[in-house]
């Protein structure tokens, strides 16, 4: 079975699970803090999906996870279905499908919003009016600074983007000045 789809159907089960029990956003939170420790410590992932070691110390090791980081019933359980299923390699791949369940569940686009300096609350809050204006859903920004850029922004939405940057602007010029001789 392919990753991707495997990934979107262990992250819809829980998806739907937690969103039926009212614990959706402190779920994602959990899943989010397992891929924050999962990420510095790479070992432990390994570790979990490594069959050379017996399944009893992996649940162990697991367990002692679960209970330092005070998981809810749902999240417990559903890792150890990973662990018990040889599903825990999909892991990441897993916690990227909640998240994007999670936002489209709560009406959320995630947009990336490139410019060569901090952009001003007032632009945000055009900018936000703006992407809301055309998805009908609420954005949450992620900022990035490119000083290349020179002036202007630049939005990305999924496979959308919203090029306003003087890069841009002056590379259509050029490219029509070029295309006129």
């Amino acid at each position: 079975m392919e990753n991707g789809s495997l990934a979107r159907r262990y992250a819809r089960a829980l998806t739907l699970l937690v969103k039926e029990e009212g614990t959706l956003e402190s779920s994602v939170q959990e899943i989010q803090k397992l891929a924050s420790i999962f990420h510095s410590h790479q070992e432990l992932l390994k570790t979990l999906g490594e069959s050379a070691y017996p399944l009893a110390e992996r649940q162990a090791l697991l367990g002692e996870i679960a209970d330092r980081l005070a998981l809810s019933v749902p999240v417990r359980h559903f890792m150890f279905l990973l662990l018990d299923k040889n599903r825990i390699f999909a892991f990441h791949e897993i916690e990227r499908e909640i998240e994007r369940l999670q936002d489209e569940i709560l009406g959320i686009v995630r947009v990336e919003v490139t410019s060569p300096s901090p952009l001003s609350k007032d632009f945000l809050k055009r900018a936000e009016q703006f992407v809301a204006q055309k998805t009908k859903k609420k954005p949450i920004f992620q900022e990035k600074i490119d000083p290349s850029l020179i002036g202007g922004v630049v939005l990305r939405q999924g496979g959308i983007l919203y090029d306003g940057s003087v890069r841009t602007e002056i590379r259509k010029l050029k490219d029509e000045l070029m295309g006129s001789h």
